[in-house]
């Protein structure tokens, strides 16, 4: 691997006042750049846990590379066999469709947070959602 970058687009999720359902999904782009270490490697498995597929792009290739999508397995078939020291960039676009609502607890404004720092030691409010 040499580059991996992630971007999430939360705003569905911080906009909307439901916890559940399609108001708990949001988009996102996997960019990863990897060095081929397998001689005529033609195809890339990964996991895609939660995720839907949307498209997958490349800039590595002539054509675009198709894939499918099986539970929660991600296979990329490469438009052209690469051998080993190659390099492969691709982008994966995804809406994450998971239910499990972890690590997105928002409050309401104003709620109490708990108490600040010494010296003062003064009540924290939450200014906005």
């Amino acid at each position: 691997m040499l580059k991996y970058t992630l971007t999430l687009d939360w705003r569905n999720i911080f906009t909307s006042a439901s916890v559940e359902g399609s108001n708990r999904y949001y988009k996102g782009i996997n960019k990863i750049e990897l060095i081929v270490d397998t001689n005529k490697i033609d195809k890339i498995e990964l996991d895609a846990a939660e995720q839907l597929i949307d498209s997958i792009k490349s800039t590595s290739f002539e054509y675009q590379p198709s894939y499918t999508q099986a539970d929660d397995k991600l296979t990329i078939t490469l438009p052209s066999t690469k051998l080993s020291g190659d390099t492969i960039s691709i982008e994966i676009y995804f809406t994450y469709i998971g239910k499990n609502n972890l690590g997105f607890y928002t409050y309401p404004a104003g709620q109490y947070i708990g108490q600040g720092p010494p010296p003062k030691r003064d009540s924290i409010f939450l200014p906005h959602r």
